[in-house]
């Protein structure tokens, strides 16, 4: 809308018309929203917000005497993913390599891009379009003017409506909206995937409506074919520019009704965070394998920031940028008398494992009031002569390492004590159990990654309660000796990882009569192959598991059982070796091949629950199931 016709627009009432498939209407004035009136372009972002009739099927806005009918589309009702990813028109795109490297990255930690073209060149669409046909990502098409003033005029090719129109699309399907650009790519620094590191983020701060990432651009090397692209080569490194550009923003999608380029700018500040521990890899300027820039415009003064490292996530993360310092905080609580200890421990529970061995007065008072630390996580790391202990509130690491006699204490990698005639497990227990006593809440994820695990391991006066567990270890029987500390009633999900890697077939008969096996809804295994039935698993929602081999028969029995199950999320299913393959199309139906080559094997259709469709995909080694809109079945699948 014409900004000049904004400044005004409150002074006046809009009408809309809806009219339903029964003839019904419904005349309403909506609430109106302004984004941020940007001088410099003459048409701005306003969105319109009002309730209207099921079933609508005509839309008009009035004067009183006179009416204009008004395009629309429905929301979405199912999201291809929990977390989306919002990304801003593409206009004269060309930068392919960057659309690789962020769909595979964002597909890695359960991301799913809805990418908007405006314009961009042959070549790239039609790549864009084979990543579609995979699931990777949504392609969208976003509108031009015919008058080309307002095309001009608009606000970045007007890239605040595409965000707004990404937002309302997936307001009642997706359960956390991102808004990127394309060469924005976040990775999480505290969970294994998206989802649950903005799960985290909200149960540390409920309060807040939008998360946001400042972003640091990166180098990065163009690669001129597609065979030569290296993730390890594109992100093991610590070069930056040193300056923090302007990010983006994460949020619930239920949290806003519209959205500028940046941030929304009709909620409260007080009700933004910016996030300090993490940020954007920034590719925005890749250049040459000669280290030219091809960009000239502003150019790029790198800096190598030695504190950036890995974490097993394989993420990026500052750890020089510690949230609290541990030093200060026991030197303000010593300085505090008694009645205002509550207040000092509030400010400074996540350090609370090292004030503990400072301040005897503090410790007994801790002890006594047992104050909640709703913790999102722990994770423990077992080495002989090392263990680290993570948790959540405040990012913080503990180690504790045996030297000579007794226990080096480092906090966030940083030497901070020296305890004598003490083994570091010992005190390590003693942490983990004080944690535990004073985490009230279920603990949403547990982590513990050890190459041998005694039967000892963690010896926790009560068992662990958490939410998501996984365990990294070398075999089934370490695994299990782990599950001994946790209790199976609170697990919803449960992942086993071979720490060695070593792709062999485990047998685990022992894990799968345990009460965690039978109560949780999801189960993924990585790095072995499960030497068992993939019809023991039909009892959880959410698969992803790697096995020895699976027949034909299993997967028409897994087609029947999830065909009308009503909280069936997926079924990934990664296999050594497929049984009577050549009797698939008996059982399924004549597949689907939209790429004729050795890796596409068929899709199949069927209806289920509503107006979905069960959806099975076989690619490579790999089978795939889940439930889909029948909408987004393609030209030429046969919907059964």
């Amino acid at each position: 809308m014409d900004r000049y016709t904004v400044r005004d627009i409150t002074k006046y009432e809009m009408t809309l018309v809806a009219t339903n498939n029964q003839n019904q209407k419904i005349k309403v004035i909506p609430e109106i929203l302004k984004e941020q009136l940007n001088e410099a372009c003459r048409y701005v972002n306003v969105v319109a917000i009002a309730n209207v009739l099921p079933g609508m099927t005509k839309l008009e806005i009035s004067d009183g005497t006179t009416s204009m009918e008004v395009p629309f589309k429905s929301p979405r009702l199912r999201a291809p993913s929990p977390v989306i990813i919002c990304i801003s028109p593409q206009f004269i795109a060309e930068q392919w390599q960057t659309f690789i490297a962020h769909v595979h990255v964002a597909r890695r930690f359960g991301g799913h891009l809805h990418l908007y073209v405006t314009s961009m060149i042959d070549s790239f669409f039609d790549l864009l379009t084979e990543y579609e046909k995979l699931g990777y990502v949504t392609v969208d098409f976003w509108i031009r003017h015919d008058i080309p003033e307002v095309n001009e005029e608009s606000e970045l090719r007007n890239q605040a409506g595409a965000q707004t129109d990404c937002l309302l699309q997936y307001k009642e399907a997706a359960e956390f909206v991102a808004f990127f650009d394309l060469d924005d790519i976040l990775f999480p620094v505290h969970q294994n995937d998206y989802l649950n590191e903005f799960r985290m983020l909200y149960s540390i701060h409920p309060d807040i409506l939008t998360f946001h990432y400042n972003k640091r651009e990166t180098i990065a090397h163009n690669k001129a074919v597609i065979s030569d692209i290296n993730f390890f080569d594109l992100f093991n490194h610590t070069w930056f520019v040193n300056e923090e550009d302007y990010g983006k923003t994460v949020t619930r999608p239920e949290h806003l009704k519209s959205m500028w380029i940046h941030e929304p700018f009709n909620i409260p500040y007080s009700r933004k965070h910016t996030i300090k521990d993490n940020h954007l890899v920034h590719i925005q300027k890749p250049v040459d394998s000669d280290g030219k820039e091809t960009i000239p415009w502003r150019l790029s003064n790198f800096e190598r920031i030695e504190g950036m490292r890995k974490n097993e996530t394989v993420s990026l993360r500052d750890s020089q940028s510690s949230p609290i310092t541990f030093q200060s905080s026991i030197d303000a609580i010593t300085r505090n008398s008694t009645k205002n200890f509550e207040r000092s421990v509030r400010m400074a529970k996540d350090a609370l494992l090292i004030l503990r061995k400072v301040s005897r007065d503090l410790r007994n008072f801790i002890d006594d009031t047992e104050p909640d630390l709703k913790l999102s996580l722990i994770s423990v790391t077992f080495d002989p002569l090392l263990i680290w202990l993570k948790s959540t509130g405040e990012p913080m690491e503990i180690g504790y390492q045996k030297v000579d006699d007794g226990c080096q204490l480092n906090v966030d990698r940083h030497s901070m004590t020296f305890l004598e005639n003490v083994h570091p497990k010992d005190i390590f227990l003693d942490d983990l159990n004080m944690l535990l006593r004073l985490q009230k809440s279920i603990l949403p994820y547990f982590e513990m990654s050890a190459h041998r695990m005694t039967s000892d391991i963690l010896m926790t006066k009560n068992k662990l309660r958490v939410k998501k567990l996984l365990i990294k270890t070398s075999n089934p029987h370490d695994a299990m000796k782990m599950l001994q500390y946790t209790c199976p009633m609170t697990i919803e999900e449960f992942g086993i990882y071979d720490i060695k890697m070593s792709n062999e077939a485990w047998k685990m008969d022992e894990i799968m009569a345990s009460g965690h096996w039978k109560k949780a809804k999801k189960f993924e295994n990585l790095e072995f192959n499960l030497d068992a039935s993939v019809l023991q698993l039909t009892h959880f929602d959410m698969v992803n598991v790697h096995v020895k081999e699976v027949s034909a028969e299993e997967l028409l029995e897994l087609k029947k059982h999830y065909l009308n199950s009503p909280d069936f999320s997926y079924f990934y299913i990664g296999y050594q070796k497929l049984l009577n393959p050549h009797r698939l199309p008996e059982f399924l139906g004549p597949p689907l091949i939209l790429h004729p080559d050795h890796h596409d094997n068929g899709r199949w259709y069927f209806k289920c629950r509503l107006s979905e469709c069960l959806y099975i995909q076989h690619f490579g080694t790999n089978v795939f199931m889940s439930s889909i809109d029948r909408e987004m079945v393609p030209k030429g699948g046969i919907l059964q």
